[in-house]
C-alpha cells in the first residue's frame, strides 16, 4: 500500500544520493549529500513496521558493510526497548542468530535494561568474538575510548549469563580489553573506557573462579629501574582510586550475571564498605568518583533480582535523596528506565521519576 510505496521512494532517494557520492571523485561534480545513519535507520524501523521482525533482519543482512547490522539495528532495537516491545526483541534475535553485528546490538540494548537475549542466541556471536581477525583490528585494545566496545562487553556478558563456555569468553575479552590499566584507563577522565575496562576484568575474574581482583593486579607493574619510572600527579592518581572503588560493584555484577551460586545473598553493605574505604582512602574524594560508584552500584542493583527495600532505599539516600552529591539528570534518565522495566526495583520509580520531573 501507501507504505510501501513512500519506502520505495526513500530507496530510491538513496541509491541516487550513492551514485553522486560516486561522482564526487570527479572534481567537476558537486558535493553530493552524505547518507548519515540516521537516515538508514529510518528506512530500517520502516521495513520493521511492515514487514516485522524478520522483514527487518533480511532487510539489515542486504546491507554491506557488515558493522552496518550493528550501527541500524541498535537504535531501532533501543526503540523497542522503550516502547516495551520486547517479544519483537526476542523475535530479531533468533531470526538474526546467525548475524552477529546484529546480535552485539540485542545484547547491548537489552543489557541497559536488564534483560538478555533469548537462550541459545549468541553461540555464532561468540565463535565470531573470538576468531575473527578484521574486527578485532579495528577494534583495538586502545579502542576502549570507542563507545562500540561497550556493545562486545555486553555481549560477552549475556553468553557468560546463558552458561557459554567460559575459556571462550575469556579468549575473546582478551582480543578486546588489555589484561592491564593504560593510561587511557587510569586517567582523570577515563570514564567511559575505565567502566568497560573493570567489567571486563571483573568477568574474567569471575568466570576463573578468581578473588575479587585488587588494585594492583588491573595496574601494570613499576619498572625496575627507578629512572624509568614515571611520576604521576595526584590529578593521575583518582583514576586509580577509582578503579579501585569499582571493582567491588562490578565484581558483584559479574558474578550474578554469570549466575554463581550464593552471589545473591552477598550483603550490599560489605560491597559498599569495601568500595567506600577504597574511595575515602583518597583524600582528594573527588565528585566524579562517586558519581562513577554510583552508576556501578546500580548496575549491581539491575542485576540482584532478590535486593530488598532497605537496599534500594539506601541507594537512593546515597544519590537521588543526597544533599551533599549531585547525581546529574542523565544518570538518573537512565536508572529510572531500567526500574521502569524491571520488577525488583519498583520501589524506586517514584522517587526517581520525581526528582527527573523536577529537574526537567
Amino acid at each position: 500500500g501507501e507504505g510501501r510505496g513512500y519506502l520505495r521512494s526513500a530507496m530510491g532517494w538513496l541509491k541516487a544520493v550513492l551514485a553522486d557520492d560516486l561522482q564526487a571523485q570527479r572534481p567537476e561534480a558537486p558535493t553530493p549529500q552524505r547518507v548519515k545513519d540516521d537516515h538508514l535507520v529510518e528506512l530500517v524501523w520502516a521495513r520493521l513496521a511492515l514487514d516485522g521482525p524478520k522483514g527487518m533482519v533480511d532487510e539489515l543482512d542486504g546491507w554491506s558493510p557488515r558493522d552496518l547490522q550493528f550501527r541500524l539495528g541498535r537504535p531501532v532495537i533501543s526503540r523497542l526497548v522503550d516502547a516495551g516491545r520486547f517479544q519483537e526483541i526476542e523475535e530479531i534475535a533468533r531470526v538474526g542468530a546467525d548475524m552477529p553485528y546484529l546480535a552485539i546490538a540485542v545484547a547491548d540494548a537489552l543489557m541497559e535494561a536488564g534483560r538478555l537475549p533469548p537462550a541459545g542466541t549468541l553461540a555464532t556471536t561468540l565463535k565470531f568474538l573470538r576468531e575473527d581477525d578484521a574486527l578485532a583490528k579495528r577494534e583495538a585494545r586502545f579502542e576502549l575510548r570507542n563507545p562500540q566496545a561497550t556493545a562486545i562487553i555486553s555481549t560477552l556478558e549475556s553468553c557468560a549469563a546463558q552458561g557459554l563456555p567460559g575459556s571462550e569468553i575469556r579468549a575473546a575479552l582478551d582480543r578486546f580489553v588489555p589484561l592491564k590499566a593504560d593510561t587511557t584507563v587510569r586517567g582523570d577522565y577515563g570514564v567511559g573506557p575505565r567502566e568497560r575496562f573493570v567489567r571486563a576484568v571483573a568477568l574474567r575474574a569471575v568466570l576463573a573462579g578468581a578473588e575479587e581482583p585488587s588494585l594492583k593486579s588491573m595496574l601494570p607493574p613499576e619498572p625496575e629501574d627507578a629512572s624509568k619510572k614515571v611520576r604521576r600527579t595526584d590529578d593521575d592518581k583518582e583514576g586509580d582510586y577509582c578503579l579501585a572503588a569499582l571493582i567491588p560493584w562490578y565484581y558483584l555484577r559479574a558474578k550474578l550475571l554469570a549466575g554463581i551460586s550464593g552471589a545473591s545473598d552477598i550483603p550490599l553493605n560489605d560491597v559498599r564498605n569495601r568500595s567506600s574505604s577504597a574511595h575515602l582512602s583518597n583524600y582528594r574524594s573527588d565528585k566524579r568518583i562517586e558519581l562513577e560508584v554510583a552508576d556501578a552500584r546500580f548496575s549491581a542493583l539491575v542485576w540482584k533480582r532478590n535486593v530488598s527495600g532497605v537496599e534500594l532505599q539506601a541507594f537512593l539516600d546515597g544519590t537521588i535523596n543526597s544533599k551533599s552529591f549531585k547525581y546529574w539528570l542523565g544518570r538518573r534518565i537512565a536508572v529510572l528506565r531500567a526500574s521502569m522495566r524491571l520488577p525488583h526495583l519498583v520501589d524506586l520509580r517514584a522517587t526517581v521519576e520525581r526528582s527527573c520531573v523536577i529537574e526537567l
